[in-house]
């Protein structure tokens, strides 16, 4: 399957409005520091692969850096991937994928999933570009719109939701999270 061949998507908001199931190729490292909605993590290089890749990257190029990283997954390592990405796509035909920036990792599986006759579309920008429309979405609408953010350690009012709309006329929209949280609590002082 050659480069033209693999379809892309730049659809960003229709992806998100109807929740397409989504498949992250980053390391879960990448996963785990920020991730999107409707996002599973089925990793091209996991954690370990991705740093000894990395310091060859720095230590002797990309093509040093790339050899290295066929050279880890392959065989079953690399079979063992595909077969998760084709088990995800069977239940969620419509998915798409993505990587960091919708490159190098983002094609190579396409290509590797074309190899076994699946298409599945890959994300253009992949992460950082969604992340980027989403958050200048949510800067558009904050010019348009007043909200009030709720907030607590325990959470955000979901059980005051009717309380607050009742007595306060307050419209409570629960945003639940999916993906573990650091929490970080910043003290002011005077």
């Amino acid at each position: 399957m050659n480069h033209l061949s693999l379809p892309l998507t730049a659809e960003y908001q229709s992806l998100l409005l109807a929740n397409i199931p989504m498949i992250d190729v980053r390391a879960p490292i990448e996963f785990i520091t920020g991730s999107l909605p409707y996002a599973t993590n089925l990793p091209l290089i996991l954690d370990d692969e991705r740093h000894e890749i990395g310091i060859c990257y720095k230590k002797k190029g990309p093509k040093a850096a790339l050899a290295l990283g066929h050279e880890r997954v392959k065989g079953t390592v690399k079979n063992k991937r595909v077969e998760a990405w084709k088990l995800f796509l069977t239940k969620h035909p419509n998915a798409v994928l993505y990587c960091a920036r919708g490159g190098l990792r983002s094609r190579l599986s396409q290509q590797w999933l074309g190899e076994v006759g699946i298409t599945c579309p890959r994300i253009k920008g992949g992460y950082k570009s969604l992340r980027a429309f989403m958050l200048q979405s949510l800067i558009d609408c904050c010019e348009t719109k007043n909200f009030i953010l709720l907030s607590g350690m325990t959470g955000t009012a979901d059980t005051e939701a009717a309380e607050f709309a009742e007595i306060y006329g307050l419209n409570v929209s629960i945003i639940p999270t999916n993906q573990p949280m650091a929490r970080i609590c910043l003290l002011y002082t005077s």
